[in-house]
């Protein structure tokens, strides 16, 4: 990666950012049995937290605060390992999507508040969200009608955040809409009794 650096973009130091992950994994590896500790888990998330710091001061002095994203993943590895024998429980999927939604949205509004770019995370966020709580409960034309709804919202959001002046979000709106259609007349429908009254 340096070579290819050197060679091709002397001007731009961009090798450092791979460097830290390249040296993390065998040292992960050569551990072994202790890697897998709390302490371990929060001196791993310090020390990608402080490495990030470094770089952005060091390279990209006074540019946009880009090391914020990283510290809420940073920060959730010893916090999911702190609740270890809770976080494959549906409440913890569900509060770790939330948290994340939340910190995400409010760096957008504090950092670049004229685009909303926090959208394009919320919404794969919030597929996950439905398709955990909807798929343990086998709630499956509740979840089609809900992630039908949350994707016409995504793209008319986009539609106006883009392009306000060409309204194309009505072509995947519709498109989208024959999910839970085709659930309610060909599966929902089917499985009502036959002397049962559509309301």
């Amino acid at each position: 990666l340096m070579l290819i650096n050197y060679m091709n973009s002397p001007d731009a130091l961009w090798y450092p950012y791979a460097a830290f992950s390249l040296i993390w994994w065998p040292l992960a590896m050569f551990l072994g049995e202790k890697a897998k500790s709390i302490c371990f888990a929060v001196f791993g998330a310090l020390a990608i937290i402080a490495y990030y710091i470094f770089l952005y001061f060091r390279l990209t002095p006074g540019a946009h605060p880009w090391y914020l994203y990283i510290i809420l993943p940073a920060v959730w590895w010893p916090v999911t390992y702190a609740f270890k024998d809770k976080a494959a429980t549906i409440l913890y999927q569900i509060i770790s999507i939330i948290v994340f939604i939340a910190y995400y949205s409010v760096l957008n509004v504090l950092l670049t508040p004229d685009y909303f770019w926090a959208v394009n995370l919320i919404y794969p966020l919030l597929w996950a969200l439905m398709g955990i709580y909807f798929g343990h409960n086998e709630k499956y034309f509740a979840f089609s009608v809900c992630a039908a709804v949350v994707t016409i919202v995504y793209f008319s959001i986009l539609n106006y955040l883009t392009t306000p002046g060409i309204i194309w979000a009505v072509y995947p709106s519709f498109a989208i809409s024959w999910w839970p259609l085709s659930m309610y007349f060909f599966k929902v429908k089917k499985e009502k009794p036959t002397n049962a009254v559509d309301v």
